[in-house]
């Protein structure tokens, strides 16, 4: 897998830049049990795991929600990941020589993220990433989320490269879908259960890619 031949190099974020998944896992068990859901691993992975929250919201406060009880909705649980994740906020292994790596040789970065704002500049300041990357995307600049590709054909149309010399660095079959659409390589990061046919590569990690430029 050589990754030099390609100008840009698109991260998601929760999953990818850090393991953030079991602190969103445990946030969601908590903040349900206050609507007497019980937040089963059978329940996360049917209805939870892979969804937006706003899809989330309205399954748990129903259809007729207004777009303010959403939002307020989303913003709790979000502050209860936060609050849970800062003491032990760590990157995925890797993560920071990798960037350095890219950077070295004049590559294009950026993040292109599902979460809120507020998760983007928590784990960017927090992680001490922000300085590596060109371009921060979150919900807040889309209208349509993953496996919709218009955040990645949003961040490729920023950084000036086309969607074909771009890499997506991805860890769920949404956010892969989504890369795959926008016609960009694919690179699976951090989960052995999907199927690699058709991407780049997969790693654990970032310390598992071979660095190399041949």
């Amino acid at each position: 897998m050589n990754l030099l031949q390609y100008q840009a190099f698109l991260f998601d974020m929760d999953g990818v830049l850090a393991d953030t998944d079991p602190t969103h896992k445990l946030a969601f068990k908590k903040y349900l049990a206050e609507y007497n859901i019980d937040c089963t691993d059978e329940y996360f992975d049917t209805f939870i795991s892979g969804n937006h929250n706003t899809a989330i919201a309205k399954m748990v406060l129903g259809n007729q929600s207004t777009a303010q009880q959403i939002k307020k909705w989303s913003q709790a649980k979000e502050e209860y990941f936060r609050n849970l994740y800062a003491p032990i906020a760590k990157e995925l292994n890797g993560v920071t020589p990798f960037l350095k790596w890219l950077k070295k040789h004049n590559k294009k970065l950026a993040v292109c993220t599902s979460a809120p704002k507020q998760n983007l500049d928590f784990l960017m300041d927090d992680l001490n990433l922000r300085q590596y990357f060109d371009v921060l995307l979150c919900e807040d600049d889309v209208t349509d989320f993953k496996p919709n590709p218009q955040i990645y054909l949003k961040a490729c149309a920023l950084l000036q490269v086309l969607p074909q010399n771009a890499v997506v660095f991805e860890d769920s079959e949404k956010g892969s879908a989504a890369g795959f659409s926008a016609g960009c390589g694919v690179v699976l990061i951090n989960n052995s259960k999907l199927n690699t046919d058709n991407f780049l590569g997969r790693a654990t990690n970032f310390d598992s890619l071979n660095l190399h430029e041949s």
